[in-house]
């Protein structure tokens, strides 16, 4: 193997070396909207079913 090969070898392992960085610095990003958004989704879910409850309970007094 000539000098030449080793060196494309590097520069390849360094492009997937940085392909791996960016997708695991955007798959944590995914992460925290997905996390941020189900809690929204929590918070909504509550108040809606509270509000439910709520009007339930009206309607049956």
């Amino acid at each position: 193997m000539s000098s030449g090969d080793a060196g494309g070898l590097d520069a390849q392992a360094i492009a997937v070396e940085a392909i791996m960085t960016q997708a695991a610095s955007r798959h944590a990003a995914q992460t925290r909207v997905t996390i941020d958004f189900l809690f929204v989704c929590d918070r909504y879910a509550a108040f809606s079913n509270d509000g439910l409850a709520g009007v339930a309970q009206k309607g049956s007094h």
